[in-house]
């Protein structure tokens, strides 16, 4: 989000992009490093990770055995497959990247208790 004062009464615009665009992007369609830790050569004793393995959250998560214990009892696997197919990866990082301009530009400079609310020029690009 950054590191700009935003007023509390744009709270709930903030959850909704959160809940609606970037959890969905990051969980489905960002890929994360994965580290694997090995046993350092050099140090005896000492373990470093490497980072051999990119995948998604949910990319990982379908590695595990047995995955469907792991999720809430309304939830399948095959119900997040859906979801995560409905939009390729770019697709997703365009809407989200969209959604937060959107959310900044309804913000409005006011001054409040001597805090001044981020500006739609602040970052957003």
């Amino acid at each position: 989000m950054g590191y700009a004062y935003i007023q509390q009464k744009h709270a709930d615009k903030i959850n909704l992009f959160y809940r609606t665009y970037f959890n969905p992007y990051l969980n489905f369609h960002r890929p994360s490093g994965f580290p694997m830790r090995v046993m350092d050569e050099k140090k005896k004793g000492k373990f470093k990770n490497v980072y051999n393995d990119y995948l998604t959250p949910f990319e990982k998560l379908q590695t595990i055995e047995k995955v469907e214990s792991c999720l809430k009892p309304y939830m399948t696997i095959q119900l997040l497959k859906q979801f995560s197919n409905q939009l390729s990866d770019t697709e997703a990082a365009i809407q989200m990247k969209k959604a937060k301009t959107e959310m900044f530009k309804s913000f409005k400079t006011t001054e409040e208790n001597g805090q001044t609310a981020i500006t739609t020029k602040d970052r957003v690009k």
